[in-house]
């Protein structure tokens, strides 16, 4: 969504981040939400949430396990429920668009400088760690037996880019649980795993350093299984 949300000339852009309709303890609906001076828009798949300011009524901050929700109640009775990486960025909106909280503090970001980058390391070494599991599985399981010829090359394929683009995904909503807005830094989704990296180096001044080891260890990767056949 964050791609053709288009920002009305006279309104600012307070949050926009991962957002997950909570439905049930078990049943969380993932998505996109931006939430800026005027408005909030939350799109789930197909479905979508949209209030202007008038038409909120209340906005209610809440306990749910280990984690907190957030209840949005409007004028004509409906509510929705929802959780981010970045509940207090989210928080902080939403009650700013309510009149509850200044427009600048909700508006806050933290300094680059501060930024954390342990999640993003692990990140770079996702080729590595993926290897490793599949040579440790075949070596538990014997790499003639019917559990390894089950794990065929595609699953093992599948498997490996999966666990990727987890490690990606897991340093991206690390960003987000920070307090950063991924989408205006320029840092593409962890989709694009070939850009990741590198995008989060550009946005945040880095070095290349954990862009250099996930190629490195890729071609290496590559390298070893050509060698192989």
């Amino acid at each position: 969504m964050s791609s053709t949300f288009q920002v009305r000339p006279d309104e600012s852009v307070l949050f926009q981040g991962d957002v997950a309709k909570q439905q049930s303890l078990l049943k969380v609906k993932k998505g996109h939400g931006v939430v800026t001076n005027q408005r909030c828009v939350f799109q789930w798949g197909g479905e979508t949430f949209t209030a202007e300011r008038q038409d909120l009524a209340d906005v209610q901050e809440q306990r749910y396990g280990f984690r907190k929700k957030l209840i949005a109640s409007l004028r004509d009775g409906a509510t929705v429920t929802v959780q981010a990486p970045d509940m207090r960025g989210l928080t902080g909106a939403m009650l700013a668009l309510t009149g509850r909280q200044a427009i600048h503090a909700a508006a806050a970001r933290p300094a680059k400088s501060v930024v954390k980058n342990s999640t993003a390391w692990l990140a770079a070494l996702g080729p590595f760690l993926s290897g490793l599991i599949v040579v440790i599985f075949y070596s538990a399981t014997g790499w003639a037996s019917a559990e390894a010829s089950a794990f065929g090359p595609l699953k093992m394929l599948a498997f490996r880019f999966v666990l990727i683009y987890v490690l990606m995904k897991i340093d991206h909503q690390s960003l987000q649980r920070q307090g950063f807005d991924t989408v205006s830094l320029g840092i593409v989704g962890p989709e694009k795993f070939w850009a990741y990296l590198g995008s989060r180096a550009k946005a945040f001044g880095h070095g290349k350093g954990y862009v250099v080891t996930w190629w490195a260890l890729l071609v290496l990767d590559l390298l070893v299984v050509l060698l192989a056949i």
